[in-house]
């Protein structure tokens, strides 16, 4: 499981690619013993560490990044767990705060089991404790929901229960519940953004050809609001947390293909029908719904992934009171890639960007958008394979047509990484 945490940048993207594969993908460390721990120690300057609008404040800084992993493999089952924890210290001073340190907490648990060749199970859980938007956005989507940083002990949860039957030699059924929730330890955030999701979803399997397979799904999303808070007032109107509560109906086709042993496609398009159940005005609407994804992997040498999604979000933003904001139409699209330059060194990148659509507001808020970017560059030299250097750059850029919204972030870091 060191893949996991080598980087708590990359938790999701590791815990995915376990998911993936099943009990191969343990490091050689792995397989030859069932733990694992490490440590990272970074420097880095940051030049807008509340990533805000005006008045950014810059700093100096480092970070400490211990972690411990635990697996076991057996011929037909693979259970691990990983906990990384990580306190930065800024050198300057933070506003409404004498504290420098900001800490995150990432735990991560996964098991598989196959009955038997035609019937297999996974779980697997991410729990987190931070305040960056990469540790907080929606896993699924890959969305984020506070573009910004948040101050405090906030709380994000995604747990995922998947069930695959194989029922003849050319159809099968998969189905799974996904759970999330999220809170806020800020009360301005809590308001618009403490939720529990529920999603269960059923998709039949065709395999038309042996590396193609044709499938038709359907999906039920349930959000409610859960701060029990007034996020809006404009007399005589008052907007709670749980007026943007919705349902949604997902209906969707697709094809999974395997062009070559290392070349791997998914797509999956549909529509949702969202109910804003609580709206005194009764909205409803029918929204596109895209999940597509690209996974080349050429030896340990190059590994590469793209994909784009659409679908409905959530954001902080409320807007009028008398036609508040029900969420967000989401366009999502990523690459990452890890190439190896030399025997000993490889260059990890990843780019993210998502451009949202604001649903309600009123004027000024109403059709409006945000645009965010966020990428990492990643130069890492192995001396052994116990010990390893870093440098990287990682920037945030949201532009927004809600004014004071928008801003930018720059980090640089150098850092070394011992791992047994």
């Amino acid at each position: 499981m060191k893949k996991i945490v080598a980087s708590v940048g990359l938790v999701a993207l590791s815990a995915a690619t376990l998911h993936a594969a099943y009990t191969p993908g343990l490091s050689e460390l792995e397989t030859k013993k069932p733990w694992s721990v490490g440590l990272t120690l970074r420097g880095f300057y940051d030049d807008n560490i509340e990533a805000t609008h005006s008045g950014e404040i810059d700093s100096f800084g480092y970070e400490v990044n211990p972690w411990v992993g635990i697996n076991w493999a057996g011929d037909q089952t693979l259970v691990g767990a990983t906990y990384a924890f990580s306190g930065k210290y800024y050198e300057a001073d933070r506003p409404d705060t004498d504290d420098h340190w900001s800490m995150s907490h990432v735990f991560d648990v996964l098991a598989q089991h196959a009955f038997n060749p035609r019937y297999n199970v996974s779980v697997r859980d991410s729990f987190v404790i931070g305040q960056e938007p990469d540790l907080l956005r929606s896993v699924d989507s890959g969305s984020s929901d506070a573009l910004q940083r948040v101050d405090g002990d906030n709380i994000r949860n995604y747990g995922n229960l998947t069930f695959n039957a194989q029922l003849t030699k050319t159809f099968g059924l998969s189905a799974a519940y996904i759970n999330s929730y999220w809170n806020y330890a800020d009360d301005g955030y809590s308001g618009t953004l403490d939720r529990i999701e529920h999603m269960p979803q059923i998709d039949a399997r065709w395999q038309f050809q042996p590396q193609t397979v044709g499938l038709i799904g359907y999906r039920y999303r349930d959000v409610k609001y859960t701060a029990d808070q007034i996020i809006a007032i404009q007399f005589p109107d008052v907007v709670e947390s749980d007026s943007r509560n919705y349902r949604a109906h997902y209906g969707y086709v697709g094809v999974e293909h395997q062009f070559r042993p290392d070349l791997f496609a998914s797509i999956r398009g549909g529509v949702s029908d969202i109910d804003n159940y609580n709206d005194p005005n009764g909205t409803t609407g029918i929204t596109p719904y895209v999940n597509a994804s690209l996974t080349y992997e050429h030896s340990a040498n190059t590994t590469l992934g793209a994909g784009v999604s659409q679908d409905f979000g959530t954001t902080d933003i409320v807007g009028d009171a008398s036609d508040f904001v029900r969420g967000v139409d989401n366009t999502v699209a990523y690459i990452w890639c890890r190439q190896r330059l030399a025997p000993s060194l490889y260059l990890t990148g990843k780019g993210t960007f998502q451009y949202s659509v604001y649903d309600g507001g009123g004027d000024g808020v109403d059709g409006e958008a945000d645009i965010f970017l966020v990428g990492n560059i990643n130069l890492e030299y192995w001396f052994n394979k116990h010990l390893s250097a870093q440098l990287g750059y990682s920037i945030d850029y949201l532009d927004s047509d809600i004014q004071f919204r928008g801003y930018d972030r720059n980090r640089v870091y150098v850092g070394l990484s011992a791992t047994y």
